[in-house]
């Protein structure tokens, strides 16, 4: 899945305690920067790379995109939040694999702890079905592709070579 360029519209509105309120809108007075997230898709995962720092690069002007044809409204769920922490269930070792397996399907995110070099990739590969005979993860339970095939959803941090980082 491809939802082409990352776009945001928003509009905040700030009440201050006499009433007045103060608006401001997403559009052509808006500017990117840089991000340590450089990729992200809610299907295939994130590329996260620590070495660069939010807001240090000015990355341009934001690209105005024409209007849709929808309305802007507030949030109509409850925001998500941490209900418990997981500990795996079983960790073993397949070549230069670990393999993580926490007991249940679940919806979360992950915590990383590393020393690892600068730049330095760690991958770690989500699927709900591991199939011990072939050594391999099940991804279909994830999404599939045009062609019926399972899709990676994939998390990738680059280190920034500092210790102990998260």
């Amino acid at each position: 899945c491809d939802y082409g360029n990352p776009r945001v519209r928003g509009s905040l509105v700030v009440e201050y305690g006499d009433g007045e309120r103060f608006f401001l809108h997403t559009g052509g007075n808006f500017s990117k920067v840089a991000s340590p997230v450089i990729y992200n898709n809610v299907y295939l995962g994130e590329r996260y790379d620590s070495r660069i720092r939010f807001g240090e690069q000015q990355a341009g002007a934001a690209h105005v995109f024409p209007p849709i044809d929808s309305v802007l409204r507030g949030a109509l769920c409850p925001a998500d939040r941490q209900i418990r922490t997981l500990v795996p269930r079983q960790i073993w070792e397949e070549g230069e694999r670990r393999i993580y397996d926490l007991g249940e399907n679940t919806t979360g995110k992950i915590s990383i702890v590393t020393s690892a070099p600068s730049g330095t990739e760690i991958t770690a590969i989500f699927s709900e079905v591991y199939d011990s005979q072939a050594h391999q993860l099940r991804c279909a339970s994830t999404g599939t592709d045009r062609n019926n095939q399972g899709q990676l959803q994939k998390l990738t941090y680059i280190s920034d070579g500092t210790p102990f980082q998260r």
